[in-house]
């Protein structure tokens, strides 16, 4: 139960990458903004944790 929070982060942390694979593929072909969504799916927890980190998930990530 101690480890359960690394499988959320896992799961989402992939989720996330294959929404970003998605998104290159079939929209938008930019190889930098792939690497940065690539880089957030990683690093999520930890943007969560600051202003600046959630400013960036939540509203301007769309632009990503």
């Amino acid at each position: 139960m101690r480890y359960a929070i690394f499988g959320v982060w896992f799961a989402l942390s992939v989720a996330f990458i294959v929404m970003s694979l998605s998104a290159f593929f079939f929209g938008r072909r930019d190889v930098r903004r792939l690497a940065k969504r690539v880089a957030l799916a990683v690093i999520w927890p930890l943007a969560l944790l600051s202003t600046a980190g959630r400013s960036v998930l939540l509203d301007e990530g769309k632009d990503l």
